[in-house]
């Protein structure tokens, strides 16, 4: 017999008045996910229907800005120089839009990436101390993750790349390219102490890859850091950091064969600029340094992405869209002018593509700015997303007659386990 909980009941009662009063969105989701449960009563009972308002309450709720900005300027406190300053997010991994759960973060990992930091010089230990997931370092205006060790992830990664490729019929390429971000090319001493070097990361991951093709870009990004190829408020790198990565791409794609590289990709009269951009990491920190400093979204079209239309959804069924667009952006996501942002699956379509072969990209946002590139080289692209997509993998490559696949994320991902556990749950 199912017991009652008159506490949460009331609970319940407390958060629907609260929303009401806050003026907030979260009163007609709450409300969404009252009238989606077949049996309200049974819903309290087990708990699944407080599952769901924690799903809405942990992105969104009444004052959530303002709570952040007060936390961040306590936060701020924490420097320990006059140039740098650590926010802690509480293990929030600020860079994801992937369901994961903070519990599977264990005590192993942190106990591991403490072990293999960089000694500190100079380097207040409380401070040293806050580096975890979801910490984000801020200095000269610009917001950077730390990075930690997680030999266990890098290890999941690369098995599971091999897993998949092992699955997959011997015709179908397999590549892998893991992007550093900003802070990996920093001079610094201090910051050194701070962060895990992702140069170490990636290219242990790359060492344990078996038949799967690893893609460096390491050196190219390090020859243009002082370039604006990173965003200084949000994670993700520019569109000029993303060219130059799809350079060494096309490099390594011609190694393999005689066809003739496609134009350049940058011979286009559409170009804009959008403004003002404060992104993902001032949105987790609501720094005043950051607020203070906005990017710039500068937007070049490639030639070939203006012919090339895109589809979205489980069944490949949608309304055709351009691949950029300046009407996908958002003042909260001016990032999303590429693929209108992150999507279970996409289909892209170009018409003026150098050869007839099918792509399959799986990735997480940092794909978004290199992918319009692509269409320059392969006539069908499919996107897939594994935090948002349900199915399974190797028959999708099958029933697609897919010739290459490209995983394609921002080396962070390796700093736990959800995202490799995650592309393992789609392809088993």
């Amino acid at each position: 017999m199912k017991r009652f909980y008159f506490p949460a009941l009331f609970f319940l009662i407390f958060i629907l008045v609260f929303n009401i009063m806050s003026f907030s969105n979260n009163g007609a989701l709450m409300l969404n996910a009252i009238n989606s449960r077949s049996s309200l009563w049974d819903s309290i009972a087990d708990r699944s229907l407080f599952d769901d308002i924690e799903t809405i309450y942990s992105d969104d709720f009444p004052w959530r800005t303002s709570f952040l900005s007060l936390s961040a300027q306590m936060d701020s406190l924490k420097g320990f120089s006059n140039k740098m300053s650590i926010i802690d997010t509480e293990g929030i991994n600020v860079a994801s839009d992937w369901k994961q759960q903070t519990n599977t973060h264990n005590d192993s990992v942190s106990e591991n990436a403490s072990k293999q930091m960089p000694e500190s010089d100079g380097v207040e230990e409380d401070l040293v101390n806050t580096v975890e997931m979801g910490s984000v370092l801020i200095m000269d205006n610009t917001a950077y993750e730390l990075n930690i060790y997680n030999p266990d992830a890098i290890s999941l990664y690369a098995q599971t790349l091999n897993a998949f490729k092992s699955k997959l019929p011997e015709t179908v390429a397999v590549d892998a390219m893991l992007v550093p971000t900003q802070i990996e090319f920093l001079d610094d001493p201090e910051v050194k102490a701070l962060t895990y070097s992702q140069s170490e990361t990636i290219n242990e991951a790359y060492k344990q890859l078996v038949n799967v093709n690893p893609i460096d870009v390491l050196e190219t990004l390090n020859d243009h850091a002082n370039e604006y190829i990173y965003f200084r408020t949000d994670h993700h790198w520019t569109q000029l950091g993303a060219f130059y990565a799809y350079e060494i791409y096309k490099k390594a794609l011609k190694s393999e064969s005689d066809t003739e590289l496609a134009l350049e990709p940058y011979q286009t009269d559409v170009h804009y600029e959008l403004s003002n951009y404060l992104g993902s990491l001032y949105r987790v920190t609501q720094s005043e340094v950051l607020r203070s400093t906005p990017d710039i979204v500068n937007v070049n079209v490639p030639k070939s992405a203006q012919s090339a239309v895109f589809y979205f959804g489980s069944d490949l069924i949608g309304e055709p869209n351009p691949v950029v667009s300046e009407l996908y952006s958002t003042p909260e996501d001016e990032y999303a002018v590429f693929l209108k942002g992150d999507h279970a699956l996409i289909q892209i379509v170009s018409k003026d593509a150098c050869s007839n072969d099918k792509l399959l990209v799986i990735k997480d946002s940092y794909a978004n700015a290199f992918i319009p590139y692509l269409t320059a080289d392969f006539k069908d692209i499919y996107v897939i997303d594994p935090r948002l997509w349900e199915g399974n993998l190797i028959d999708f490559v099958r029933e697609q007659k897919v010739d290459r696949v490209l995983f394609l994320n921002y080396a962070l991902i390796n700093r736990f386990n959800g995202y490799n556990e995650l592309l393992g749950e789609i392809f088993n």
